[in-house]
């Protein structure tokens, strides 16, 4: 993706939603639709529609009709773009299923219905051992090897990251789901994971290595507010990873990785972290402690925000803020978007950026 100044003229916006094979084109602003994105969780799609909308032919006077297309269970999917835009049909934007319906009766006559909805992340949580002979066994697996078996297990596919980790036992038990254990994986070592077009991406931190932005925000343009927060209360200066050596027992591995940058230097107290790690060799071992470090130290100014609706904002990306004076300009990884359209079509989003320097 190359970057791009949003201008705050573009095209007029497109929504459309896809129920099953039955697609709805939402052209009345009294429709509400919210999707709410995230690293490292499931991505949502909630709609709320009342009796006062132009939704197709359907009315919420009669209720088991609309009730019958938006049921528990039926495939949804959500297209979000500009009616000059040609690839705004070619992906969906959001792909899952419906969970759950509410409708509301209010003694005003005002009837409304909210649907809300959920993507394939969100159905391996379903997805367990049910009983103790079931127990799941992954013998001498790399972390991204026993993800490759999840996947597949939940008719997922996706980019995966084995990385240069220790092969490992794991016993996936009763009550255990599979999105348990991927979120698990994860935090092990630092990686992070998310769905994007129906893929599931397991990889280092995306801000980790490349630092260019996505796109551009700007104060007073398209950016509407931005509030950042900087702390160091959880800045570590050194990390340290040890392991047993395979090969040497009598040789445990230890590596110790540390940040250089102006802010740990401007630090009077400076702080350190040790973990135990079922490393095979000091490649490893570094590997980890480089990732874990850059982990804990990325969420040095974190920040919220609201811009001019844009479908091309998602997590996993790094944006570029100007106008906000020279501390807190600059490159933010995003975290969290939430794609809102009602009266009007606007994107909150949740940014980190991470300290200065090497590690």
């Amino acid at each position: 993706m190359t970057s791009k100044e949003f201008d705050i003229d573009y095209y007029s916006p497109y929504f459309m939603i896809k129920v099953e094979k039955e697609e709805f084109e939402i052209l009345d602003s009294s429709i509400s639709l919210k999707i709410t994105e995230n690293l490292d969780a499931p991505s949502m799609l909630s709609i709320t529609i009342d009796n006062t909308s132009k939704f197709d032919n359907y009315s919420l006077k009669d209720i088991d009709n609309i009730l019958d297309t938006f049921k528990e269970g039926n495939k949804i999917e959500s297209h979000i773009g500009y009616f000059n835009d040609s690839d705004k049909l070619k992906t969906p934007y959001f792909s899952g299923k419906i969970v759950g319906v509410s409708p509301s009766f209010s003694s005003g006559g005002i009837a409304s219905l909210s649907i809300e909805s959920y993507d394939n992340l969100h159905f391996l949580k379903k997805n367990m051992p049910k009983s103790a002979s079931e127990n799941r066994i992954y013998k001498n697996e790399k972390h991204g090897g026993i993800i490759e078996k999840i996947m597949k297990r939940n008719g997922l596919k996706g980019t995966v990251d084995l990385g240069p980790f220790k092969k490992k036992t794991v016993t996936q038990q009763v009550g255990f789901s599979d999105y348990a254990l991927l979120d698990m994986l994860t935090k092990e070592i630092g990686y992070e994971y998310f769905l994007r077009d129906g893929k599931l991406n397991f990889r280092k931190p995306g801000d980790f290595e490349n630092k260019k932005e996505d796109l551009i925000l700007e104060w007073g343009k398209n950016l509407i507010s931005f509030s950042p927060r900087l702390s160091t209360a959880n800045i570590i200066e050194k990390l340290t990873v040890k392991g047993s050596n395979t090969t040497n027992p009598k040789k445990p591995i230890k590596i110790t990785v540390s940040t250089e940058s102006n802010e740990i230097t401007a630090l009077k107290e400076k702080s350190e972290i040790e973990y135990s790690f079922p490393v095979e060799n000091d490649e490893e071992a570094k590997s980890v402690a480089e990732t874990l470090l850059f982990k804990h130290n990325s969420n040095f100014i974190e920040g919220t925000g609201e811009c001019i609706g844009n479908p091309k904002l998602r997590p996993g990306m790094n944006i570029k803020i100007q106008g906000i004076g020279e501390k807190f300009s600059g490159i933010y990884y995003v975290k969290n978007v939430t794609q809102s359209i009602s009266k009007d079509y606007k994107v909150s989003f949740g940014v980190r950026r991470g300290l200065s320097g090497n590690i």
